[in-house]
């Protein structure tokens, strides 16, 4: 009998492994397995379940050994988790679910014997020790916060469904009472349905990089090290990203600290991975799409050598989870800006050619909980559509050499959230290829802002007009839909245009917009500028000033 499960795990190890790492490496890059091979483990799952229907352990023990066999992660497990995880999440969860709650018998006599009470008690008592075991070493000896420590013992104590269907299957193969079977599947249920809210409430990984002390452009020193966040999602993010880095002009008065974060969405395997790659990754051979990209940010580094640093991450982590990586890395490298990709992508014509609700979802995350200042980069040029990254090299170490001239726009209306867009935008002035223009709209009447904010807007643009290099456009608008007539033929004349978010501020200039607005993490002169009655092909920058709790 015992030899069963131990010659299960030895033909795993010695066979079974390899020979899934064998398909994996016979797969080529970026392609899922063949489905032959996702039938034969489905054949194999269904073959030893049959084989030991009769005995409860095997039963759920050589499913168990075929699926840590199963190499993690792309193409192999990737492929299984797409091919079956809506119709087992979506289907036959829900039905094992429903399946096992009919057989609870809230009428049995057996309610009351002490029989099945001392039971439940045992049981009640195991979890309840399971949990001070798992919550005292946790505190202890790991030396965690109290309520870290609570949480991650109510996530060992609580293992939900498995737990019903393990209790399930006990009571088909072994004679326990329909009492005794109800009682402790609601402990069970109770538990699963309790124990997410509660680690909910006890765990908030956001207030680990809460943000008490100022970390944004505004309060950079003068001549400091700007760190900065780049995220990217696909390879049509990279180039993009690239040339805005480049316009900004990094040089040794001023330098970029660039640490760029490729997001992964979890697929295939059960726990996060966050990889810091290695400076050797330098001269990588891979000839996969990240392979390129990190080659470009480093190509990059190189021809703005002393001026740009740069680091490459990779985050592979599930969709409600991603924002906790990209804050860590901007907390642990005390970044000022965090820069992402909007969520739509458009095509040369202006059609919308791509869009992805979870990455919209993403940001929206990111600008309610980040430690710093956030960009979201809106890229509608032309240039970032000529084909793959590979093929964009060349396109990209000729940028910095390139005389081309880029026409760059900052709409100034006044607040935090404007001051920062206008101080990030000034980097432009300093490069000899980009020529920058403030408009500043102001209003006929009161605006109703606090007056330490009029007197911080009065001093940024005063540096403003005072620059030299900068050209500065102040225009009188009296209500919402003059500042849309203006922002229409800014659209059209400019390759970039920045402004700030100014998230629920109410203005004369932008009465009556707030209404139209439908993307309401870009604001609303971020979301008047992407809508597609302005008709413009420029790129949009949208920068949130750092949140800071007092």
């Amino acid at each position: 009998m015992l030899a069963s499960p131990i010659l299960a795990v030895i033909a795993a190890v010695f066979l079974l492994r390899p020979a899934m790492k064998w398909v994996v490496r016979n797969t080529p890059e970026d392609r899922p397995v063949k489905d032959f091979y996702v039938y034969a483990i489905l054949f194999l799952v269904l073959l030893t379940t049959y084989v030991t229907r009769f005995n409860t352990v095997f039963l759920v023990w050589f499913p168990l050994v075929i699926g840590l066999a199963v190499p993690e992660g792309p193409p192999f497990g990737s492929t299984l988790v797409s091919k079956f995880d809506g119709i087992l999440n979506g289907l036959l969860l829900p039905i094992c679910v429903a399946t096992i709650s009919l057989r609870f018998n809230f009428s049995s006599e057996d309610l009351g014997n002490k029989l099945v009470h001392k039971y439940t008690f045992l049981c009640l008592e195991t979890l309840v020790v399971k949990f001070c075991v798992s919550f005292v070493l946790s505190l202890t000896l790991c030396k965690m916060p109290i309520k870290d420590s609570a949480s991650l013992a109510l996530i060992l104590n609580n293992r939900g469904v498995v737990d019903i269907g393990l209790f399930a299957f006990t009571y088909d193969y072994v004679k326990i009472n329909d009492a005794l079977y109800t009682m402790i599947s609601l402990i069970f249920v109770a538990m699963g349905t309790t124990g997410p809210v509660l680690v909910k409430l006890l765990y908030d990984p956001s207030k680990k990089y809460a943000a008490y002390q100022k970390r944004n452009i505004a309060d950079l020193k003068r001549n400091s090290e700007l760190q900065i966040v780049a995220c990217i999602h696909t390879p049509n993010d990279v180039i993009p990203m690239i040339k805005l880095l480049d316009v900004t002009c990094p040089n040794k008065e001023n330098p970029l600290a660039i640490n760029v974060l490729h997001l992964v969405k979890l697929t295939g395997r059960a726990s996060s991975l966050f990889i810091s790659h290695q400076k050797q990754a330098k001269t990588t051979s891979d000839l996969s799409y990240f392979g390129n990209a990190t080659f470009l940010f480093y190509q990059f580094e190189q021809s703005n050598w002393g001026a740009v640093s740069v680091n490459v991450f990779t985050a592979v982590s599930p969709p409600n989870s991603m924002h906790d990586d990209i804050c860590n890395l901007a907390f642990d490298k005390q970044s000022s800006l965090i820069l992402l990709p909007f969520h739509q992508r458009w095509c040369p014509d202006g059609t919308i050619e791509f869009e992805d609700n979870e990455i919209r979802t993403l940001n929206s995350q990111i600008l309610n909980v980040s430690p710093c200042s956030v960009g979201i980069f809106i890229d509608r040029a032309t240039l970032s559509h000529h084909g793959t990254v590979s093929r964009s090299i060349s396109t990209a170490s000729r940028s910095s050499s390139s005389a081309t001239s880029f026409n760059v726009a900052m709409i100034f209306l006044g607040g935090a959230d404007d001051r920062e867009a206008l101080i990030f935008a000034k980097r432009f002035a300093q490069n000899d290829r980009a020529s920058l223009t403030v408009i500043a709209l102001e209003a006929n009447t009161n605006t109703g802002m606090p007056e330490w904010d009029i007197m911080l807007d009065s001093v940024v643009l005063r540096d403003v007009k005072s620059t030299e290099g900068i050209k500065y456009m102040e225009t009188v608008v009296k209500v919402g839909s003059e500042t849309a007539m203006i922002l229409r033929s800014v659209a059209s004349e400019y390759n970039l245009v920045v402004v700030g978010r100014r998230n629920n501020i109410d203005s004369p200039q932008t009465s009556g917009l707030k209404e139209w607005s439908e993307i309401h993490e870009l604001g609303v002169i971020g979301d008047l500028l992407v809508s597609k009655d302005l008709e413009g092909t420029c790129s949009i920058l949208i920068i949130q000033q750092q949140k800071v709790k007092r």
